[in-house]
């Protein structure tokens, strides 16, 4: 189920942690105006950036898992990069922040960065997606990546956020929309085995997505990375996003947020 609403609720978090709800979506939730004007200021300091399926101001967290130099240079460099984020966006506001704010105010144990070797972690990494650029179906599950990061063992589900900060000419028709399966890890007889040498499942084995989630400039989509999910690739421009994760262990814990 995908539930749309006017402006981010406590309500609508719930739904997402207990499972009702696949994705949540809030349209124009910062002006869609301002994000295309902070997609050119990031986009102008992000420089050659790391280079995935999608190019980063920051390696993903998960990455630097089982390489000592990689996650001393992340967590080294995690506030100054958050700060540089924030410098960006400046003298606007930046919808990252204003989404942390939001999410300590509306859930009933606050939100908190995530630590790790009493380092806080980046929330907030920008990705770019260029022309052709996809995510095949694929989990996103902290606890299984990163088995070091304890906090992340507690957690009962993990969402997915992104705040659209520029989208291309044919994401009305479904260019770089977001699909969603209500299956999971343990789901295994029915999701198959992963791609061999890389991530992701088989699509032509899956039946077809729950839900699709087709962005606009200024959206926030909220989504359960512990289910199914891909993304389209594009043809006719990048899409930029601020994009993040929030961890959930209980109603009276905090949600812990990083990229």
């Amino acid at each position: 189920m995908l539930v749309r609403q006017d402006a981010l609720s406590s309500e609508a978090l719930g739904k997402l942690v207990d499972g009702e709800a696949l994705a949540v979506q809030v349209p124009a939730y910062h002006s869609p105006e301002l994000c295309e004007e902070i997609a050119g200021r990031v986009l102008a300091r992000l420089g050659s950036g790391y280079q995935r399926i999608y190019e980063s101001n920051v390696r993903a967290f998960t990455e630097t898992n089982g390489d000592v130099d990689a996650r001393r240079e992340y967590l080294a460099e995690s506030a100054s990069l958050m700060s540089d984020v924030r410098e960006s966006c400046h003298p606007l506001a930046s919808p990252i922040d204003k989404l942390r704010c939001e999410l300590d105010e509306l859930w009933p144990g606050g939100a908190r960065l995530l630590r790790h070797e009493a380092r806080a972690l980046v929330f907030g990494m920008v990705r770019v997606w260029r022309n052709g650029a996809e995510a095949r179906p694929h989990l996103d599950v902290l606890r299984e990546s990163a088995p070091d990061v304890l906090e992340a063992q507690k957690f009962t589900d993990q969402i997915g956020v992104n705040i659209y900060l520029r989208v291309p000419e044919g994401a009305g028709d479904g260019e770089g929309a977001l699909e969603l399966w209500d299956l999971g890890l343990a789901d295994s007889e029915l999701i198959g085995d992963g791609l061999w040498g890389t991530y992701g499942y088989r699509r032509e084995a899956l039946p077809s997505p729950e839900v699709v989630v087709r962005p606009q400039v200024g959206d926030l989509v909220m989504l359960r990375t512990t289910r199914m999910h891909a993304v389209r690739p594009t043809c006719s421009g990048e899409r930029v996003t601020f994009s993040g994760f929030i961890g959930h262990s209980s109603g009276s814990d905090p949600l812990l947020l990083w990229s």
